[in-house]
């Protein structure tokens, strides 16, 4: 069925995303780190586009800004066929994980092919993406 794939293909991770940020959960433990992983990217710039307006219509409701919030606490791992330029915009290059998974549909055969879909990124932001920024999300040492 078509339709389903269509219309909820984001929602699952958009929503848990929404709750968890509009719940306060990243307010109570500004530290927690999340990652996503297997869900792509390109649900992204809705959720912050939603989370901004709400924060316009309503800001008492949050303690910071909730874009901030998604933006200092969530890694996202884009697939290989997502607009990697729209999300750099949206989170920025540190919060941007490689991932591969082949052979799964978001994996690569060659998984060092990814750097291909980041070929606008400077050297910094791809060596971020394919190492510096999963080293960061797991370090013990970090803020």
């Amino acid at each position: 069925m078509a339709f389903p794939l269509v219309a909820f293909s984001d929602r699952s991770i958009s929503d848990t995303f929404a709750a968890l940020i509009c719940h306060g959960v990243l307010d109570r433990f500004p530290r927690v780190r999340l990652a996503t992983i297997e869900n792509g990217a390109m649900w992204v710039p809705d959720l912050l586009r939603n989370l901004k307006i709400c924060h316009g219509k309503m800001p008492w409701e949050f303690k910071r800004h909730p874009v901030e919030a998604f933006v200092e606490n969530v890694w996202v791992s884009p697939y290989f066929e997502d607009d990697m330029d729209l999300i750099k915009d949206c989170i920025g290059a540190d919060r941007m994980l490689f991932g591969s998974d082949y052979p799964h549909a978001e994996g690569l055969a060659e998984p060092a092919s990814y750097i291909d879909d980041i070929a606008g990124f400077s050297d910094v932001e791809v060596r971020k993406v394919m190492r510096d920024n999963a080293y960061e999300l797991l370090s013990a040492s970090a803020p």
